[in-house]
């Protein structure tokens, strides 16, 4: 995908007055990217960019493929969202087993849609669960 953006450039010919010229510049969209990391039967996968409907059925294909036991949709990455993101990942969540599912830094337009379309985040992943789990286990028994 391709982004068009209106640049206006000002030239001076010959060192004269500068006219005015409209250019449009064409530049490639690097709008999401997954990245994933396992360690200890944990799947996480890190979402960065934009999240938006395609960027939600990426997230969904790497859902339906993965065989970890327990999954973490981290979006601290993401810098935009889009309700429709949501709805796409909301679908592809119910027709999972949605207690192998946490989430980590989910922005809240996300949090309140995922929601609206039936996904609730009730708890968030904590990122010293997930980098130090022998603390989790201490805080859960205290």
């Amino acid at each position: 995908m391709r982004s068009l953006q209106r640049e206006t450039v000002l030239s001076f010919p010959g060192g004269g007055a500068g006219q005015r010229h409209t250019r449009f510049v064409v530049k490639p969209m690097g709008r999401f990217r997954l990245d994933s990391s396992y360690s200890r039967g944990t799947l996480r996968l890190l979402l960065h960019g934009v999240f938006d409907g395609s960027s939600a059925w990426e997230v969904r294909h790497a859902l339906v493929g993965a065989d970890a036991g327990r999954i973490i949709l981290d979006f601290s990455g993401v810098e935009e969202t889009w309700e429709f993101g949501a709805a796409i990942l909301s679908a592809g969540i119910k027709g999972t087993d949605r207690s192998r599912i946490s989430f980590a830094h989910v922005p809240e337009e996300v949090r309140a849609a995922l929601a609206l379309f039936g996904t609730p985040v009730e708890e968030e992943e904590r990122p010293w669960k997930i980098a130090f789990p022998w603390m989790a286990a201490a805080a859960e028994s205290a």
